[in-house]
């Protein structure tokens, strides 16, 4: 993730050994700047057959490489790319060592990919065969990543072998690297196993951890992926990629898969997903990043947009609610050289950017604040530092909200020998339930970060969270996608808004014991409400709760709407605070629509059929008064008690009578 700015420093660092030009400086300038414009403009006029020229013709190159939505300029991008393989194979291996820190072959290489992997993304969505014989034109052996997707544009546009297999092969050598590399990569990765000390307690995790660098860990909510960066791995595309593996029936992950639509950058990560799943944050080369899901997969990156000038932005972590972002940055040039890297938290305001970013108080340091990770339970935070001492470089400490201004924090606590290492620990990742982190370390004996699983003692886990997941579906059993809002049941208070994804599926994160309203809204549906009362799950960390909609049409029919969140105690009829708000829901529709309803009140079969009747009226009645109390014109409401002739489920069960002692509405007539 750092070698955007590692360049750049390098890049300044190098002025003295190689004399780079006042133009080549300027370029790099406005790189920092992300002004590719001006940046191009003083590469272009340094491009001579010196050391500067070669430098000068890669800053084109990222310059295009970082164009966005145009297929001439990343065309033009491998053009340059053929002439610099070129010119850097000539150089002498003195002249190479020269400027190996700021031009080598794993940059040219890696910004191939990247060039390659836009420009094939854009075929895909909006290709033609004429496109594609220009980007053969220039790209004679394309990045062996995306061999598999260009066979099949071939054979959608009818592209014969003979018409791309020509003679004109790499500018390099059967000697290079990248053909070495190319290689490399027709290989699968090879999986290593590390030996742990006896007393660290951690989990090696397995199928996963390669003899490269695999780090920051990324767990989505629901526990069902995993996201990792890595580097130098052989089934990359070019720098640090974005892999992701999916968990099995027997609790293990699947094989990394190499997450291709959003690896088109140099260096990219997924560093924080929202609580139901629909978004992604992502750090692309020194910048934070949003892609949303969508039918098919993930939209393209977005920018994070702060008000701040921060010259790096690193590690974020989104709140449960998507509200609130807490972020590693720096306003430093020389970040890595300086120390620079702070915390900081942005809040979303009313329009839905985000604010500019504060740092928090209690924290920071003079050295490295790293890798920030908000637990679901909305206040305690984790963190990597190199300020407050500790077993290593990096360690992790534990710190909690103070106040609603995100701003205050209790004194850091380090995590012990447990938890981190003499190197460096980050990455830190802890699901909902609090019981066990993900992390990043190196191991001792090894060089590169290994991903490892870790037991936390009670003291310092966070308070514990429910996943709760379903779907919305309609009469045919099809999803439904809607507008999700989550309450606090007895106080009304706003707790979550989300949307269900496009097969109407969703996923929230709520505390252990929560007793919750969550109610959906959605085109051409009746709104629909449940009631949670958690503290009721008592063994699952993952509550499924599937929950029907009923559209307006099938309204019209007589199907009945289950009012899910009104509730009665046991052989009582009168309303419980927590359903009020249910109510005025269903008052506020009904008022919209101007239709003629019948309260239906329903019971279980415990009891005499004169007992449940009665008791079924009286509920029903009750209802009815609520809705007259809050303005509904009484001919536009009836009730009626149907006992417990109407069962919905098994009575021979307490889940099926629960289900049955319900409270139903139906259209009369419009």
């Amino acid at each position: 993730m750092k070698n955007y700015f590692n360049l750049l420093i390098f890049a300044c660092l190098l002025l003295c050994a190689t004399g780079l030009l006042a133009q080549v400086k300027k370029g790099f300038k406005m790189l920092e700047k992300k002004n590719y414009t001006a940046a191009h403009e003083a590469f272009l006029a340094e491009t001579d057959t010196s050391l500067n020229g070669i430098a000068a013709q890669y800053g084109i190159l990222y310059v295009y490489a970082n164009q966005k939505d145009s297929l001439s300029l990343w065309l033009q991008g491998l053009e340059v790319w053929q002439q610099l393989s070129g010119r850097f194979k000539a150089l002498k291996q003195a002249d190479k060592k020269k400027i190996e820190e700021f031009v080598n072959q794993s940059k040219i290489s890696s910004v191939h990919k990247s060039l390659c992997g836009k420009a094939i993304t854009y075929l895909e969505k909006n290709g033609s065969k004429e496109k594609l014989e220009q980007f053969y034109a220039v790209t004679p052996q394309p990045a062996v990543a995306y061999l598999s997707r260009l066979n099949k544009l071939k054979e959608k546009f009818g592209l014969s072998a003979q018409e791309t297999d020509k003679d004109n092969a790499m500018t390099f050598s059967d000697q290079t690297e990248e053909e070495d590399e190319t290689e490399q990569l027709l290989q699968p990765p090879v999986y290593v196993e590390r030996n742990i000390p006896a007393d660290m307690n951690m989990q090696f995790v397995k199928g996963i951890n390669t003899a490269y660098s695999e780090i920051v860990p990324i767990v989505s909510a629901d526990g069902k992926t995993l996201y990792f960066t890595s580097s130098n791995r052989v089934d990359r595309m070019g720098g640090e990629d974005i892999f992701y593996c999916e968990l099995q029936p027997d609790g293990t992950w699947s094989s990394p898969k190499l997450h291709e639509e959003l690896s088109d950058y140099s260096n990219e990560a997924v560093v924080s997903v929202t609580a139901d799943g629909n978004a992604l944050i992502l750090f692309i080369n020194g910048r934070l990043h949003t892609a949303n899901r969508t039918t098919t997969g993930w939209s393209a990156p977005k920018p994070v947009n702060l008000p701040n000038v921060f010259t790096w932005v690193g590690i974020a972590s989104i709140s449960r609610n998507g509200e609130v972002l807490l972020l590693e940055a720096s306003y430093s040039q020389f970040q890595f050289l300086d120390k620079g890297s702070d915390m900081y938290v942005s809040i979303k305001q009313k329009d839905g950017t985000w604010g500019e970013a504060q740092k928090l108080n209690g924290i920071n340091t003079e050295e490295d604040e790293r890798a920030p990770f908000l637990h679901s339970d909305f206040k305690t935070l984790y963190f990597s530092t190199s300020g407050l001492g500790g077993e290593g470089g990096l360690d992790i400490f534990k710190t909690t909200r103070l106040d609603d201004s995100w701003l205050n924090w209790s004194e850091p606590v380090n995590l012990g020998k447990t938890i981190n290492t003499s190197g460096d620990d980050w990455g830190f990742f802890i699901p909902p339930a609090g019981e066990y982190a993900y992390m990043s370390t190196v191991l001792p004996g090894y060089n590169d970060g290994d991903l490892v699983k870790v037991a936390l003692p009670k003291e310092i886990q966070p308070e514990k969270q429910k996943v709760v997941t379903g779907a919305l579906l309609n009469a045919e059993g099809k999803g439904v996608q809607a507008d999700i809002t989550i309450e606090n049941a007895r106080t009304g208070q706003v707790l979550q808004k989300l949307k269900s994804r496009p097969d109407g599926k969703y996923t929230f994160v709520v505390p252990e014991k929560a007793q919750i309203n969550f109610s959906a809204k959605a085109q051409g549906m009746l709104p629909t409400t449940k009631y949670l009362d958690l503290s009721k799950q008592t063994t699952a960390d993952l509550v499924e709760q599937p929950m029907q909609m009923v559209s307006y049409k099938d309204a019209e029919k007589g199907a009945a709407l289950t009012l899910g969140s009104v509730f009665f105690d046991f052989a009582k009829y009168d309303l419980r605070p927590e359903s009020e708000s249910e109510l005025r829901r269903i008052y506020t529709e009904l008022t919209d629509l101007g239709w003629t309803v019948e309260i239906g009140g329903h019971t279980d079969n415990i009891g005499s059929d004169e007992f449940n009747a009665n008791l079924s009226q009286q509920r029903a009645e009750e209802v009815r008064k609520f809705l007259l109390q809050q303005g509904l014109p009484a001919g536009k409401v009836s009730a009626k008690g149907y006992g417990r002739k109407q069962p919905i489920a098994d009575n021979d069960t307490d889940e099926g009578r629960s289900q049955n002692r319900r409270v139903e509405i139906k259209i009369k007539n419009k």
